[in-house]
């Protein structure tokens, strides 16, 4: 007899596997839509499996090629199914229907499980409430639906050109890169590369971003995402009109025009109302949450060209919630084969190299370095591995075959300390490094950025993770004291640091830690940083937004640095001009031929 319960239906499993057998139009939509997990009964999951497989394997799904590839009982099952007069073709969409129910309530019931456990071993709600909202976003791939485009209620937020009425003036609230010598030296941004904008407060990283995006949905018709944790949909879409247009943002934002810019308006909206860019404003936002959104924007644009997120920082404030972030998106520009874009905030460290450029004064280049979250120790520095050795991170850097070590990690929760896998260690380049000291004499060379492990009094013995340039002279920092044997219940404490000392440039090596992201070193916790996942960065700094008298300035000139890149040169830079009030970004020096993309 077949189980039929609210979490198993066999009869619907045969159905399935029955229909896939008989119509290829069914096997092609089951292959994209579900998986050996969507059933339960062991034996249908290995006929299923073998279908799969055969599939895969560009075999063509015959009787004869299934039942050769089963063992004799499944085979002798699989026959007993193809004979089953009572399942209809035609009933085959109810059938996934109710597959997937099935799943979903068996998946439920398990996460169900999984919170009672938690809520069992942890004391942070937050944590068990965090963990619960993931599984089910990524098991149900459905969130609140803030994604809208460009074009959607345009008249809410600008006046119709066929309709001006100057009486209803009011106050309102709201992949090439489009540029010649970015594309030059850069050759466009791959399929599933992960590129980092960065730059301090507004310095047009943001305006970069967006005016690339329009570009592409505007000029070339290729759909993408934007999603804007920083600011409102109305303001995005504003900016975005203003730079489509050329009319001045707070005029248009005031709906106070005059009949060249109504005319300019009239001219665009159509385009405006139809271009396929999507603006996301969802806060709170988790990766669940963001692969659950591009799979929404997939859905509508099969073509997605690129997804973008303004900024990183504010879905996650320590390092360890910005290095989980990081990873997440990286795997999801590889999951989808999209390239992503994250704009990200610059340490204040380069505040302090300020530096006269053309009679003004400029920010100073931005260093890998002042990535926040970005970190990196000095090749002598001795990772501590699960089996009891110490080896110097350089030379686990020079090894010929990257292959995971296993190393000790922690978590801020607890003191114990766990056994994972460090995947990769690797070169940095050269960075001022800092001698730390402890008073019971342990060392460690680290760059400004690096962050440590720390006693916080202020949250009473919870730890928290705070850069080299942010430690001072008594601060207690977390050490690891394990026994000889560096056993599992090795446990942390804290040492006072006696001295921080600047030592100057040095050859400097970091590592990732999938899981937990961070490792002994000298006997420190340290953390792993983000600065490996970008395939390519761009540093944006710009001249001041006023003038000495104290006004702003309609033009700023802004440089942006190629600083990273994996599958070119780095290390140029290309001038442009900032004009905020058409919220436009400019090209000093551009062959005569080229035209400006709006």
């Amino acid at each position: 007899m077949m189980v039929e319960t609210a979490f198993i239906s066999e009869s619907t499993e045969r159905a399935i596997i029955y229909c896939i057998l008989n119509d290829e139009g069914c096997l092609l939509k089951i292959m994209e839509e579900i998986s050996v997990n969507h059933f339960n009964s062991s034996i249908n999951k290995t006929i299923f499996s073998c279908i799969f497989d055969l599939f895969t394997e560009g075999q063509k799904i015959i009787n004869t090629n299934v039942t050769s590839s089963l063992p004799e009982k499944e085979s002798t099952y699989f026959m007993e199914i193809l004979r089953d007069k009572s399942i209809n073709i035609s009933n085959f969409n109810e059938y996934l229907t109710i597959l997937k129910n099935k799943y979903l309530v068996r998946q439920s019931d398990i996460i169900a499980s999984t919170i009672k456990k938690e809520a069992r071993e942890y004391n942070t709600g937050s944590v068990i409430i965090n963990n619960a909202f993931e599984r089910f976003n990524d098991l149900l791939n459905l969130t609140t639906n803030n994604t809208n485009l460009l074009g959607s209620n345009i008249f809410d937020l600008i006046p119709d050109p066929d309709n001006y009425d100057e009486s209803k003036i009011r106050n309102i609230i709201g992949l090439s890169s489009g540029f010649y010598n970015i594309d030059k030296y850069t050759c466009g941004f791959p399929e599933g590369s992960y590129v980092t904008i960065a730059g301090r407060p507004s310095s047009s990283k943001t305006l970069f971003l967006r005016q690339m995006f329009i570009y592409n949905a505007c000029s070339l018709d290729i759909p993408v995402l934007l999603i804007s944790v920083d600011e409102p949909e109305k303001l995005v879409k504003l900016k975005s009109i203003s730079t489509i247009t050329g009319i001045d943002f707070n005029r248009l934002k005031r709906g106070e025009l005059d009949k060249g810019e109504l005319a300019s308006l009239k001219k665009h909206i159509e385009r405006i109302k139809e271009m396929p860019f999507l603006i996301d404003t969802t806060p709170n936002l988790n990766i669940a949450m963001i692969r659950a959104k591009i799979k929404k924007a997939l859905y509508r644009y099969p073509n997605l060209g690129a997804v973008g997120i303004d900024y990183v920082q504010q879905l996650g404030v320590t390092n360890e919630e910005l290095t989980h972030i990081s990873m997440g998106i990286k795997n999801l520009g590889l999951e989808f084969n999209i390239p992503f874009f994250i704009v990200s905030q610059l340490s204040r460290s380069i505040e302090n190299r300020k530096i006269e450029r053309d009679d003004t004064k400029w920010d100073s280049q931005p260093l890998l370095s002042d990535l926040r979250g970005s970190g990196c120790l000095s090749g002598g520095t001795f990772v501590y591995l699960a089996n009891g050795n110490r080896i110097s991170i350089k030379e686990l850097a020079e090894r010929k075959v990257q292959e995971p070590i296993e190393v000790f990690a922690t978590t801020k929760e607890k003191c114990k300390m766990f056994v994972t896998k460090m995947s990769k260690v690797f070169y940095s380049g050269k960075k001022d490094v800092y001698r730390i000291e402890t008073f019971d004499g342990r060392k460690i060379k680290a760059s400004a950025n690096h962050p440590f492990l720390m006693f916080n009094f202020s949250t009473k013995f919870l730890s928290a993770w705070k850069r080299v340039d942010e430690l001072k002279v008594n601060d207690f920092v977390s050490i690891f004291k394990g026994e000889k044997s560096y056993s599992i219940y090795s446990k942390r404490t804290w040492e006072r640091i006696k001295s921080i000392t600047k030592i100057g440039e040095e050859d400097v090596y970091d590592a990732t830690v999938p899981d937990y992201h961070n490792f002994v070193a000298n006997g420190f916790i340290v953390h792993n940083s983000i600065e490996q996942d970008s395939d390519k960065i761009l540093f944006i700094a710009a001249e001041p937004a006023k003038t000495e008298d104290g006004n702003f300035k309609k033009e700023r000139k802004v440089r942006v640095w190629i600083s990273k890149q994996r599958d070119n040169i780095a290390g140029v830079y290309i001038d442009m001009i900032s004009i905020g009030n058409i919220q436009t970004m400019q090209e000093m020096i551009v062959p005569e031929k080229t035209t400006l993309p709006f």
